[in-house]
């Protein structure tokens, strides 16, 4: 259920991640880049991954907190969730 969650937020997230701007590479490198470490874990969870994917989470909010709200929201949707699976 919360892998079923999660999946929906990063479903969000490839959304809105087609609505930035082609020329701000810094955030759709970001995005992409924490997508892709985040659906890496759910195939193969690892603790490893486990620590640097919160730390990603929490860059991104701070990184997309005036530019994207909407994203945002989104990421801290994903830090719940990925904190109810204790990660």
């Amino acid at each position: 259920m919360k892998y079923e969650k999660l999946n929906d937020a990063l479903a969000r997230l490839e959304k809105s991640l087609r609505e930035i701007d082609e020329s701000d590479t810094e955030s759709r490198d970001k995005l992409t880049h924490l997508i892709a470490e985040t659906r890496q874990l759910i195939r193969e969870p690892g603790d490893d991954r486990r620590r640097g994917l919160s730390e990603q989470v929490r860059s991104a909010v701070v990184h997309f907190e005036t530019r994207h709200p909407i994203i945002t929201d989104t990421l801290e949707e994903i830090t719940r969730i990925l904190v109810s699976l204790g990660i």
